[in-house]
């Protein structure tokens, strides 16, 4: 057995007609090479496509392992009309492979990668920007 790491087992449910998945965390791959995952049930590793359900395995999401204050950084932005708009960078995020994520308020206040939008231009310092 190999312990594995960033992997996940994917289950579909169905309710009402409607499918929806749930995930287990990939513990190991056995030595037939078979992501196995937590029987909870039993307390014991159990290969992953034993249930009926499974759909998959897919990478899964890197954990958060801090949050860092955006300390006056901004985020450039290109409006509709060619004007330059600065977005504050309220937090960036740390995941476990040391990525740092920008985050900015999007208009209904929710905070968004700062980086996805189409008109994102750079990240600057507010001592930089104009």
């Amino acid at each position: 057995m190999i312990p594995a790491h960033g992997y996940e087992a994917s289950y579909r449910h169905e309710n009402n007609g409607r499918a929806h998945f749930s995930a287990k965390p990939v513990i190991a791959w056995g030595d037939d090479g078979a992501a196995m995952v937590a029987d909870m049930e039993t307390g014991r590793l159990r290969d992953a496509d034993t249930w009926s359900n499974f759909a998959g395995l897919r990478k899964a999401d890197t954990p958060l392992v801090g949050v860092i204050p955006g300390d006056g950084w901004r985020a450039e932005i290109q409006t509709d009309t060619g004007d330059t708009d600065f977005r504050p960078i309220l937090a960036w995020t740390l995941d476990a492979e040391g990525t740092c994520t920008p985050l900015v308020a999007d208009s209904d206040g929710y905070a968004e990668d700062a980086t996805r939008g189409e008109n994102f231009t750079r990240i600057c310092h507010s001592d930089d920007a104009p």
